[in-house]
């Protein structure tokens, strides 16, 4: 299997890959994750790269609590990819791994890391349940899981599952949190995922305004006509004013003035007319 998964990609490499994974148990991938580090001279502490990432999730949504024990037994002090393996069982048994780690001692070496996967699996599976769970977090550890909970969550379902997440959110500070903690996930989504999930926040977090502006410059330059349809479908949002004048503005120095100019003719009485009207002018002075 080492080998396999040290050759170059292939279609014939893929497939032996498959019939390998599919023929593993929790004894062979242990196995499997013990040659593989020792063959690149590496302890289980050491970062194993990408490929060794992606069989350790599959090997934990499918052997789940088998393969954590076995690995946490042979290494009291946790492994490198540990929340990667708890991303996959959650994403099979998310009960179980939450209650496997709430069993843990409290001086438990690994906690932190186990918790980071259960807050990413969660996250990326069962919003409701994720929400519950992640309120019943101590402040402090709450506070370092932000960006695992909002990645999990954006991996799932996207700027939705994102905004599904913070809409349980109680405190609006633990709102903009998770916000502010997720661009570096909400970022790589479409840019007209993240103008369209996005805009409804702008109001509550100011401090969206630079991403969301940057997003809808891509979007402006990658399909300009679907921006203005944007900007024209979302005339009467009253929380939409903000993201009305920054989507006008990229419009107007990308060379689309006209539009806008014709958005604020046709909707005189829209909440976001002022906002459009001064992006607009701000616009065309560069």
């Amino acid at each position: 299997m080492v080998d396999v998964w040290g050759e170059r990609e292939s279609s014939e490499n893929l497939l032996r890959k498959a019939l390998f994974a599919e023929a593993c148990d929790s004894d062979k991938a242990k196995a499997f994750y013990e040659e593989f580090k020792r063959r690149k001279g590496l302890s289980a502490q050491d970062e194993g790269g990408s490929q060794l990432w992606e069989f350790m999730y599959q090997a934990g949504q499918r052997f789940g609590s088998d393969f954590v024990l076995k690995l946490t037994e042979a290494y009291p002090q946790g492994t490198r990819e540990l929340d990667t393996i708890i991303h996959g069982w959650v994403s099979s048994d998310a009960t179980q791994a939450v209650e496997w780690l709430n069993a843990l001692p409290e001086d438990c070496p690994y906690y932190s890391k186990a918790l980071k996967g259960i807050v990413w699996g969660i996250g990326d599976t069962a919003p409701d349940f994720a929400a519950r769970t992640f309120l019943n977090l101590p402040e402090e550890e709450r506070n370092q899981k932000f960006e695992s909970l909002g990645g999990g969550a954006i991996n799932g379902r996207g700027i939705t599952g994102l905004n599904e997440i913070a809409a349980q959110l109680p405190e609006a500070k633990d709102r903009e949190k998770l916000l502010m903690s997720s661009l570096m996930h909400s970022m790589r989504q479409p840019p007209e995922d993240f103008v369209s999930g996005m805009a409804g926040n702008l109001s509550s977090v100011p401090r969206l305004s630079g991403p969301f502006q940057e997003m809808a410059g891509r979007w402006v330059q990658s399909s300009p006509a679907d921006a203005i349809a944007w900007l024209e479908n979302n005339a009467d949002g009253q929380n939409q004013t903000a993201a009305l004048g920054l989507m006008a503005g990229q419009l107007s120095r990308a060379g689309h003035g006209d539009a806008v100019d014709k958005w604020l003719a046709a909707h005189p009485k829209s909440p976001g007319h002022a906002a459009v009207e001064e992006a607009r002018s701000h616009g065309s002075q560069r």
